[in-house]
């Protein structure tokens, strides 16, 4: 039975084999190509398998490992969020520390500021004096004169600066004061410190401290009236009543007369003739002359025995006549005597300086240039050869050609008269320097003989 499956299995082989051996038809060709390109095809859809079951494990294991790390960075998300958290707290706290402790002190310096300009303002406001006083009219004070009338030096702050301002007017030192309003002045005084101080930024600060003095300005001084005295004279005779008579105020210089009633020449009678003169302030000052007219005499003839006494009466009569007409030339003893002396001198002065045409301002310069060219200064004053020489007359800038500067004021005064100026003593009966106020055009410029100038010079 072997045998015969061996010999089966050889048949077969062979018929196989044989099979092979013969040629094949091209059917069969194409089957097999078929076949061969399946497998072929096979072989390659094989790996893209493959490569597709990779694809897929790979997707499945990196889908599992995200999520593993995916719950890690939940957790480091918080812890960062919990970081941010505080350090936003931690940060707000100290920037809102900061902030009260940068208040507190902005606030504790400011008040430390304020604290201290009130103590300067204090500290000058106890500088101030109190004063209230009377003046009389334009009487005038210097700048320093009212500095230490005002305000104590000792007490100001150091660095504060003064500022005056009379009657809205600023006062300086070279200015000064003149009490030329009748009546309640004031004075106002300003002390002004600058303050520097630092906050956020620089800050400067003026401290002022204010003081009014009120000067209750009085002119008491009344306008003087000269040339008036009692005349008799006769029937028919002529008058003149505004001969001889000037007024003068000590404050304004001449002033003008105003004269009441009237003589009538034709009768015989008393005539009772006032003068009245009034300043700028209304002090009126008033003067009355007498006048008697007497009715003319009829003469007769009579016997050669009386016309010689007549004669010798007559000689009489003349002696006397001269005699009481060198009496009655003034006498340089008195004070009138020597004012009287002066007003001629100015009137020769005059008629030498003034010209025909020249203007007020040329007048006023001509007074100046003569006084001091032909006046010396006196500074003795207060010694005995001051009062000898009459130092605060004018008398002596006209006749002994020294005198002080009140001197040089009333010489000066009455070349304004004859010059028809109008004109004001400054600092009248004080023992300061004094010089004229002259009015031209309109303003009142000084005059001041003694320095030879004419303008704003105070």
């Amino acid at each position: 039975m072997k045998k015969d499956k061996k010999e089966k299995i050889t048949e077969e082989e062979k018929e196989e084999e044989i099979e092979e051996k013969k040629p094949k038809t091209i059917k069969e060709t194409k089957v097999k190509k078929v076949d061969q390109n399946k497998a072929i095809e096979e072989v390659k859809t094989e790996p893209k398998k493959e490569k597709k079951q990779n694809k897929k494990e790979v997707k499945e294991v990196s889908q599992e490992v995200p999520k593993e790390k995916h719950k890690r960075s939940k957790v480091a998300t918080v812890i960062l969020w919990i970081f941010v958290v505080l350090f936003t707290i931690v940060l707000l706290c100290s920037c809102g520390a900061w902030s009260y402790y940068m208040y507190n002190t902005y606030m504790t310096h400011r008040e430390n500021c304020y604290k201290e300009m009130e103590i300067i303002k204090s500290q000058n406001d106890s500088a101030f004096k109190e004063v209230n006083m009377e003046e009389e009219y334009l009487n005038s004070m210097t700048y320093e004169e009212i500095k230490n009338l005002a305000v104590d030096k000792e007490k100001l702050v150091s660095g504060t600066t003064i500022k005056m301002y009379y009657n809205g007017e600023e006062v300086t030192e070279d200015s000064g004061m003149l009490f030329n309003v009748v009546g309640e002045s004031r004075l106002i005084i300003k002390l002004r410190k600058s303050y520097n101080y630092q906050l956020i930024k620089s800050y400067r600060e003026d401290i002022e401290s204010t003081n009014i003095i009120v000067f209750n300005v009085k002119d008491t001084i009344f306008p003087k009236i000269t040339g008036v005295s009692n005349k008799t004279i006769t029937v028919g005779d002529k008058i003149d009543l505004t001969s001889g008579v000037s007024a003068s105020d000590e404050k304004e210089g001449e002033i003008e007369v105003v004269v009441e009633g009237s003589v009538d020449t034709s009768k015989a009678g008393t005539y009772t003739v006032k003068y009245n003169a009034t300043d700028i302030n209304g002090n009126k000052t008033t003067s009355e002359m007498k006048v008697t007219v007497k009715a003319k005499t009829t003469t007769t003839k009579k016997s050669s025995s009386s016309s010689s006494t007549k004669k010798s009466s007559s000689s009489s009569s003349s002696k006397k006549s001269s005699s009481s007409s060198s009496s009655s030339k003034p006498s340089a003893s008195t004070k009138s005597g020597r004012l009287s002396i002066a007003k001629t001198e100015a009137k020769k002065v005059a008629k030498q300086i003034f010209k025909s045409g020249m203007t007020d301002m040329q007048k006023a310069e001509a007074i100046a240039t003569w006084l001091y060219t032909n006046v010396d200064p006196q500074h003795e004053q207060g010694t005995e050869e001051y009062k000898k020489n009459f130092g605060n007359e004018a008398y002596a800038a006209f006749v002994l050609r020294k005198a002080a500067c009140s001197g040089f004021c009333k010489a000066a005064m009455l070349l304004c008269t004859e010059g028809k100026l109008t004109c004001k003593h400054i600092n009248a009966n004080k023992w300061t320097h004094q010089w004229l106020q002259v009015k031209i055009d309109g303003k009142w410029l000084e005059l001041d003989g003694q320095l030879g100038m004419v303008g704003n010079l105070y």
